[in-house]
């Protein structure tokens, strides 16, 4: 019997790393990583920066049961990181806004997350016009303004998290990926043109917190429908990761 596959959602607030820890991060880049971050001209570039390599180094490090250094990475063909060394199944993916940045781990196929803040307000509904279908625009015009942000960024993330897993530009694949919303708590995703996958898709979306939305979406094998996701709250060489008894706020798949 195929075992289920996880998916591990690790959370750090970038309110709590502080200069002392930027530079213990600092100790943990490789050559070329040092090279990006000499290049960064902005602090808060370069915190989202070293806090964001620090994650994946220590979360997968842990998981592996290896040092950070022996952690080698490389680009696939569609540019998006994937680990070289040690072989692993784990697939992982980034993302940060606001106070967050987040990452994904995944033994069971290719995974993508998102996260958004609610205050980015220019410019929605062009955005909304120009990525999100007739269909889902359709059904956000009966909305009044406080949902139909919510809706904005609940559409937005998902279809993001999708995108990511499936490593293709946004620009090429947001167009064929149409979310329904079936109920209040389950969506489903028509995927068509440069959006189809061969695999089966599962996605979720949470209230990471107030104002805050995050969404993971996995493409694997019907293995991966059995997957419930623990999210963690971590801050990278202080505090371990602590898992949150968080539920989705959506849950949906390929139709």
């Amino acid at each position: 019997m195929t075992p289920t596959p996880e998916l591990l959602i690790y959370c750090c607030p970038l309110s709590a790393v502080d200069d002392e820890l930027l530079n213990a991060y600092a100790g943990l880049l490789n050559a070329e990583e040092q090279k990006r971050l000499e290049n960064l001209r902005s602090d808060a570039v370069r915190k989202v920066f070293l806090t964001s390599r620090a994650l994946v180094r220590s979360v997968l490090a842990a998981q592996l049961q290896c040092a950070p250094s022996d952690l080698h990475f490389y680009r696939d063909h569609n540019d998006k990181p994937q680990l070289r060394q040690p072989a692993t199944r784990w697939q992982f993916n980034l993302s940060h806004a606001g106070d967050w940045a987040v990452l994904a781990l995944c033994d069971g196929g290719a995974v993508g997350v998102d996260v958004e803040t609610h205050d980015r307000r220019n410019q929605l509904r062009g955005i909304a016009q120009r990525f999100f279908t007739a269909q889902e625009n359709r059904a956000m015009a009966e909305l009044n303004e406080e949902d139909w942000i919510q809706r904005f960024f609940e559409l937005w993330t998902l279809k993001e998290a999708y995108v990511k897993a499936l490593g293709r530009g946004i620009a090429t694949a947001l167009a064929g990926t149409d979310i329904e919303y079936r109920s209040t708590t389950e969506v489903a995703l028509h995927l068509s043109a440069a959006a189809l996958c061969e695999g089966s898709v599962n996605c979720w979306h949470y209230t990471l917190a107030p104002g805050t939305s995050l969404a993971a979406a996995v493409i694997g094998n019907d293995s991966i429908f059995g997957i419930r996701p623990r999210l963690h709250r971590v801050v990278p060489l202080r505090q371990k990761p602590e898992e949150e008894p968080r539920e989705p706020r959506l849950l949906g798949r390929k139709v």
